[in-house]
């Protein structure tokens, strides 16, 4: 039979297919139909969760109204798990109520994909299928369906009897059976449905949820009771669950009218990004951030992914993360990255993490002063240039434990290093430098703290940034920084295929930067707008957006290097520091 041929949809109106999944027995065939309807009218349906699986392993469905279509083997386990036995099951499931082959359509569905969940009366989450040809006893299987009738029982002490070393033992095992079963299938799954980018968004905005594993559904107190068993730890169970509960709590905050989430925070949840379409990364989570992210972001599939991206780093950066997201840009290593602007985020890259600190609401009304061009390619950001990088020298860490006894042979050898930088550091004779000051702050860098990189962090959290005319917030003396701007040195130098680096300014400033930073950069300042300010005056930075932007000459433009420390930059920066528009490339 020929592939079914899809009618087209009215997007405008908010049109979306529903599959009435016919009635039958687990083996038979699948056999539906699609009718279009409009979500104001407030169709019946459930709405389905599911990881797509590989594309190499399908089954069909048979449309009544003519043709077939193909599913990936784990949606068509799905169905035929989910299908009623003697009545219709209406459901809306993204692979086959969505011309996969029309990008247009997709775009357009995509833009209302958190409705569509919102209006589903309730979610159905499946989880795979039980794998009988695998390593597992038939007889797994059997006391599987058999420990999930016992615990329908209301009566017991759940909580106390899992981890009792006595009694209700053969509950225990079943207990035991259920973790091992589902741990075995979760192993083969690929990918599982917790690590899929759209589990947030579905699960997020639907009214409420029931999860399926091959023929049984899981009850959440019955989830709870795994939860809180020793065997499940370091498992993919464990990894399951952890995340049920995380997007627990994303959902109950999304549920206040007054907290909606920025984009950087739906991806703190980083172990949930794996998407086939590396788009799916953003477009996944639009309905759960802020309506202006969503203006900016959009969702187009007829535009390159590093597009998307860069549209992505602007939200972000127009949010209240600022500049801090920027210490997860990374150096281009062929593939996409080849293809981003150097001031772009590669969020298909698995190890970029936007686990970014809220700001304090002391800067609220603060927006940075930046724009984007039509193509995305060029990122225009008002700042202030501080200074000029003059000289650099690679930053060796003390390779010794950090146990208490190594202490001082730790403290020792980095002084060592403060002194060896000194030279190098100081060579342009030209460069009117306090020496007794510098190797104070070299030495105190280098050896405070327990752990180096840390120690060359905390030295710069007096940095001396004051334009109290300017700032929301004045700061006093003793006022703590309220977060660092980014992660440790080591950790950001790491994350950048690094190590750190010391470094001199032109006018003598000592800074600490990962070894992307060249003799010539530019470090600059971004600046800031009040969003009440009719005047679109720039404003210097809070006290506590303390990273400096390395920028480095293109021509008439400039590319981004990653993030630098400066030592008491406030001594160079004033109300009359020259304010110019840097364009990144």
């Amino acid at each position: 039979m020929a592939t079914y041929r899809y009618s087209p949809l009215d997007s405008s109106k908010k049109e979306i297919r529903l599959l009435h999944l016919q009635p039958g027995v687990f083996g038979e065939e699948l056999i539906g139909s699609l009718h279009t309807v409009t979500l104001c009218s407030s169709p019946d349906y459930e709405a389905i969760s599911y990881a797509w699986g590989s594309l190499a392993d399908k089954g069909t469905v048979t449309v009544t109204e003519g043709g077939k279509l193909e599913v990936t083997r784990n949606l068509f386990q799905a169905l035929r798990r989910l299908r009623n036995r003697r009545k219709s099951r209406t459901l809306w499931v993204d692979a086959i109520c969505i011309n996969q082959g029309d990008l247009d359509e997709r775009s357009a569905q995509v833009a209302f994909m958190g409705d569509i969940y919102a209006t589903a009366r309730q979610c159905a989450i499946w989880l795979g299928e039980l794998d009988e040809s695998g390593d597992l006893h038939p007889s797994f299987h059997q006391r599987l369906m058999d420990s999930w009738a016992l615990m329908s029982r209301q009566d017991t002490d759940w909580y106390t009897w899992v981890e009792e070393p006595g009694g209700y033992t053969d509950l225990r095992d079943l207990i035991y059976c259920q973790i091992a079963t589902m741990d075995a299938v979760l192993r083969t799954a690929s990918p599982s449905w917790h690590s899929r980018a759209w589990v947030r968004q579905e699960f997020c905005r639907s009214k409420s949820y029931r999860l399926y594993f091959g023929p049984v559904r899981l009850f959440r107190r019955r989830l709870a009771i795994m939860l809180h068993t020793r065997s499940i730890w370091d498992t993919p169970l464990k990894a399951l669950l952890t995340a049920i509960w995380e997007m627990s709590d994303m959902r109950n905050n999304l549920l206040r009218p007054t907290d909606k989430s920025t984009l950087a925070d739906i991806l703190k949840i980083r172990h949930i990004c794996e998407a086939t379409e590396p788009r799916d990364i953003i477009y996944s989570v639009l309905s759960l951030i802020t309506p202006q992210e969503q203006e900016i972001i959009g969702s187009r599939y007829d535009i390159p992914e590093a597009q998307v991206f860069a549209k992505a780093t602007f939200a972000v950066l127009k949010a209240k993360d600022r500049t801090h997201v920027l210490s997860f840009v990374k150096p281009t290593n062929g593939g996409v990255d080849a293809d981003l602007p150097t001031w772009t985020i590669n969020f298909s890259d698995p190890n970029t993490s936007l686990l970014v600190p809220r700001e304090s609401h002391e800067d609220e009304g603060y927006s940075l002063s930046i724009s984007i061009s039509e193509d995305c390619k060029q990122l225009t950001m008002r700042g202030v240039s501080l200074d000029l990088t003059r000289t650099v020298c690679p930053l060796p860490l003390a390779e010794a434990s950090e146990e208490k006894g190594d202490r001082l042979l730790i403290a020792n050898a980095r002084k060592d290093v403060a002194l060896d930088s000194m030279p190098t550091l100081t060579g342009c004779k030209e460069v009117d430098v306090d020496h007794e000051d510098l190797l104070h702050t070299a030495h105190t860098t280098l050896i405070a703290g327990r752990c180096s990189a840390d120690a060359i962090t905390s030295i710069f959290e007096q940095w001396d940034v004051r334009a109290d005319s300017h700032r929301p917030h004045r700061v006093e003396d003793d006022d703590v920084p309220i977060n660092m701007p980014m992660m440790t040195l080591l950790q950001y130098a790491e994350h950048l295929n690094g190590t750190p680096a010391l470094f001199m300014t032109s006018s003598g400033y000592m800074g600490v930067a990962p070894d992307t930073i060249r003799p010539g950069d530019s470090l600059v300042i971004p600046l800031f707008t009040a969003s009440d300010d009719d005047s679109d005056a720039t404003v210097p930075p809070s006290w506590f957006e303390q990273a400096a932007l390395i920028l480095r000459p293109q021509g008439d433009k400039w590319t981004f290097h990653g993030l630098a420390y400066v030592h008491r930059y406030g001594s160079l920066l004033s109300e009359e520091s020259e304010r110019r528009d840097f364009v990144i490339c």
